[in-house]
């Protein structure tokens, strides 16, 4: 059997929900995106209670 490639050392996984009507998130995000870079020390090493 072949073995498979390595998966990430580290992994989130979030759900959520939004009741928003049609079109409100992608007028919401033209306006202000608010992308930022992610940063692994806070994804993974800090607390859930300090993030």
């Amino acid at each position: 059997m072949p073995s498979l490639p390595e998966g990430p050392g580290s992994a989130v996984i979030a759900l959520g929900y939004a009741g928003w009507e049609s079109g409100h998130l992608r007028t919401r995000w033209r306006v202000n995106p608010a992308s930022v870079d992610a940063d692994e020390r806070v994804l993974f090493a800090t607390p859930i209670e300090q993030r």
